[in-house]
């Protein structure tokens, strides 16, 4: 039984196949004088001029209506789109020019570093310089003290007689007396 359904198939196909071939012919001729006549032409144009007169007031309407609906159209949609982009360039402009000047910045700050880096040294240097010579004033000082301490001894010794005592006594004026000044002008804390 198979094998018949199987003899039956083709046949049906054939038979198809010769009946497309023999009317195909027919049917394009058909095609092109319904196509290539004025009447088609004239239908067309007249079927295109109302789906243009659909088309233009569908338009319409579906404006008026989101005009009244809070929800934006495509128009409002590509305005805010254009927006966008122009907000998105001056960012990537900000963007580009924040690099520049932050290169920038950062060569003046180095350069600036550079630049303090020796002076910073020569302030230490002075700072040393001026500790160095504070100490060797102060050491003056202390030989100054010890001077006039044995200045102070000697005046004792010799206060016995009076000729002594008065050259004791000028000698420590004079020695004490641009100390006594020093010590006036700086002042009281």
């Amino acid at each position: 039984m198979q094998n018949n359904q199987e003899n039956n198939m083709p046949e049906a196909f054939e038979l198809w196949k010769n009946m497309y071939y023999l009317t195909e012919k027919s049917y394009a001729n058909l095609a092109t004088n319904v196509i290539s006549s004025d009447t088609f032409s004239k239908n067309m144009m007249q079927w295109m001029n109302g789906y243009l007169d659909y088309e233009k007031t569908s338009r319409k309407m579906m404006d008026q209506y989101f005009e009244t609906v809070p929800v934006p159209s495509k128009n409002d949609i590509a305005r805010v789109a254009k927006l966008v982009i122009g907000v998105e360039d001056k960012v990537d402009n900000l963007e580009s020019s924040m690099e520049k000047n932050m290169g920038k910045l950062i060569q003046n700050i180095t350069s600036l570093i550079d630049n303090l880096a020796p002076k910073q040294d020569e302030q230490l240097e002075i700072r040393r310089e001026f500790n160095q010579t504070r100490e060797a004033v102060e050491s003056m000082h202390q030989s100054l003290a010890r001077l006039m301490e044995k200045v102070d001894q000697l005046s004792s010794a010799n206060n016995d007689s009076p000729k002594g005592q008065s050259k004791a006594g000028k000698r420590r004026q004079t020695a004490t007396a641009p100390a006594e000044e020093k010590t006036d002008d700086q002042p009281k804390d």
